[in-house]
This record gives C-alpha cells, structure tokens and sequence, in this order.
C-alpha cells in the first residue's frame, strides 16, 4: 500500500482530483504511514518526475485549507459512514504542514 500512496501522492502534484486525494487520505489514515516514509518512497518511486516537495506542498495544503479540489466527479462511498470533505482537508493539511 506504500507503493499505491506513492502513486497518488505523485498524481496529486500533477492534478486536482479530490478522488486522489480521498485514496490519500484513506491510505494514510487506515496504514499510518510516516509522512517521511511517503515522501521518501514516492521520490526513490518516481525520482525525477516526482515534483519537488514545495510543489506539492503547496499543492496539498493550498488545496487542503481553501478545499479547492477538482470535484467534478461523484464519489460513490462504500463505507456507511464517509468522513466529510473538511475532515480530509483537515487531515491533509496538518499531515504535511509541519515537513
């Protein structure tokens, strides 16, 4: 699964896609990766194509703080109860903030 968080994390630096980000989310969150782990694998993953991490950053909490993610797509939830979109942007932020 660090591998799968690895290839969201780098598509979230390339897209605006809130799935992404809710995959993240679910993925961090279920596994409690270390956000250093995440970073480091994604980088030894995609090496140069992956954006440097100020891009991303500022992808992820720019994102996050103001939930400007693409939601053109509905998101059809599996579990009963589905966290709202503010917990996610909530988790994201205060995820990678403090890198």
């Amino acid at each position: 699964m660090l591998t799968h968080g690895a290839f969201k994390l780098n598509a979230i630096t390339y897209r605006n896609k809130w799935e992404d980000a809710i995959d993240l989310y679910f993925i961090i969150k279920r596994l409690k990766i270390k956000k250093e782990d995440l970073i480091k694998h994604t980088y030894d993953t995609f090496g140069k194509d992956f954006f440097f991490y100020e891009d991303m950053y500022e992808n992820i909490i720019s994102r996050s703080l103001y939930n400007k993610w693409d939601k053109e797509e509905k998101i059809n939830w599996c579990i009963s109860n589905p966290p709202s979109d503010k917990e996610i942007c909530d988790f994201l932020y205060n995820y990678f903030r403090d890198f």
